[in-house]
């Protein structure tokens, strides 16, 4: 599991899972602020992915199932994504972004 949290301007942030893990990789990055990038590969199945950025200019790519370097592309899936990007104009604290975070992964 993979929590990270960016205040500020171009900042990046880039979360690879899965290398010996067989399933359920998680992972939530929360980037506050302008032109940040968010990416995260996850390489097992039944994967979770939650993306909070707030601000303008981000950028968000989750790629779940990612292949190791030359192999083949996994089949399996089960994998959830989620992506919120919110306007500069949308103002939440810190705790209160962590509180939501929070519960979209209780399972």
């Amino acid at each position: 599991m993979v929590n990270q949290e960016q205040y500020g301007m171009d900042n990046y942030s880039r979360v690879s899972q899965g290398n010996g893990q067989a399933v359920g990789n998680m992972a939530t990055s929360i980037q506050d602020g302008a032109d940040h990038n968010s990416v995260i590969n996850q390489r097992a199945n039944g994967n979770v992915s939650t993306v909070d950025q707030t601000g303008n200019g981000q950028m968000s790519l989750i790629n779940q199932n990612a292949p190791l370097a030359g192999q083949p592309a996994l089949t399996s899936g089960q994998n959830t994504a989620t992506v919120i990007q919110r306007n500069a104009n949308v103002a939440l604290t810190p705790q209160a972004r962590r509180a939501a975070a929070t519960k979209r992964h209780t399972f």
